[in-house]
C-alpha cells in the first residue's frame, strides 16, 4: 500500500480522535498510534441511534 495511502488514513482518523499519536520511545523517527476506545464506542453507539431511527437494519451473512 502507498505511503501516502497510509498516511491520509492516518490524518483523517487522528481528526475524527479515533487515533491519538504516541511518540516511540524505540526508535523516535516512527511514532505509535493507539485506538480511542472510548471515542470508538461513543461513535458506534452514535450509528447504531442513527440505524435505529432511519429503520436501517443489517444482517450478517
Amino acid at each position: 500500500m502507498p505511503l501516502r495511502t497510509v498516511t491520509f488514513a492516518l490524518k483523517k482518523l487522528m481528526k475524527l480522535r479515533l487515533l491519538r499519536k504516541v511518540p516511540n520511545l524505540l526508535d523516535i523517527r516512527r511514532p505509535l498510534y493507539h485506538i480511542d476506545r472510548g471515542r470508538l464506542m461513543e461513535l458506534e453507539h452514535k450509528i447504531e441511534m442513527i440505524r435505529i431511527q432511519s429503520g436501517i437494519h443489517l444482517r450478517a451473512i
